[in-house]
């Protein structure tokens, strides 16, 4: 550009300048003009014209021209963007379809697998005379199996209620001590036939009594601890509760398969299972993380996941705000 000439324009939403310029090619002149591209929430692009003519200006009838292309040069992007995203919506929306569907064969199977055992051991017990230890055994296993039944049509009817916005919250005086020692009972059921330990520990200064929705925070507990003992094998899973500010928090610790620093992101995710974890071994329709933290939100929280590594454990972080 001749005379080394710039213009600077800092927003071309709020600066309504033409830009005209004149560009020397061998000793030939041209006008040059740049149109921007877009709406004015969005600019994309910019149309640059030139011209080549002895003209000191650029017609008016040249920058109607340019201005009826630049309109359809502009809603041709924007074409092309709602084309993107229509294409982005039908795959999430497949995508969403074939976890359902997947979802939905998960049910099947897990429904039969506690259902099974309840009759296996109810008929073992009807036409077996067993000692007074064994039967009491089989009716443990009995109330294993009928306490992962139970969890799992809990959280499939609230996740309906979630996703049809029909569930409210109701908040009440919850004796704290007295709710997760009834949470613990039958949590320590599932660690039956584990051989694992399960710890609770309170905090001395914690209220006897908080403000709270009892459903939802039992839903959420329960599925932090049923998640935390399933895939525990060894070692122990640990809640502590502890007041930290303004806020209580319930900390669930397990020693078992951990997770990747990548699948953290995921785990909230409705009808997601992990691929590290995917298998015959860690059954589940994946929903239960999804509920417990939509019950968290809806209760002015969260829940924060951290990883101790594969195969060290994990540690969820159940974060609400202190109401007495």
């Amino acid at each position: 550009i001749e005379n080394d000439y710039q213009e600077f324009i800092k927003s071309t939403i709020t600066d309504k300048r033409e830009v005209i310029f004149e560009i020397f090619e061998n000793n030939v002149k041209f006008l040059a003009t740049i149109i921007p591209l877009g709406d004015i929430e969005k600019v994309k692009g910019v149309l640059f014209a030139s011209f080549k003519h002895d003209k000191s200006e650029i017609s008016e009838m040249d920058k109607e021209i340019l201005k009826i292309i630049s309109f359809l040069v502009t809603h041709r992007l924007k074409l092309h963007e709602i084309n993107e995203y229509l294409i982005k919506a039908r795959r999430e929306a497949e995508r969403l379809s074939r976890l359902k569907s997947e979802f939905v064969a998960n049910v099947s199977h897990e429904l039969r697998t506690p259902l099974n055992a309840i009759l296996g051991f109810i008929e073992l017990i009807k036409i077996g005379n067993f000692p007074k230890e064994e039967e009491l055994k089989y009716l443990d296993y009995i109330s294993m199996s009928a306490t992962s039944l139970l969890n799992m049509i809990n959280n499939i009817l609230d996740l309906s209620k979630i996703e049809s916005g029909r569930i409210e919250i109701h908040l009440e005086d919850v004796d704290l001590r007295e709710f997760l020692a009834e949470v613990y009972k039958s949590s320590k059921i599932l660690c039956l036939n584990k051989g694992i330990e399960l710890r609770v520990r309170l905090e001395k200064s914690l209220p006897q009594f908080i403000k709270t929705d009892q459903m939802m925070l039992r839903s959420i507990l329960t599925n932090l601890l049923s998640n935390a003992i399933k895939f525990t094998d060894d070692g122990h899973v640990r809640l502590d509760v502890y007041k930290r500010n303004s806020f209580i928090i319930f900390r669930v610790e397990d020693t078992g398969v951990g997770m990747k620093e990548e699948d953290m992101e995921k785990i909230f995710d409705a009808f997601v299972q992990l691929e590290s974890v995917r298998n015959k071994r860690f059954p589940g329709t994946g929903i239960g993380l999804s509920v417990s933290q939509k019950f968290a939100q809806m209760l002015g929280g969260k829940i924060i996941p951290k990883t101790k590594g594969i195969g060290k454990g994990s540690i969820f972080y159940l974060v609400l705000p202190m109401r007495t």
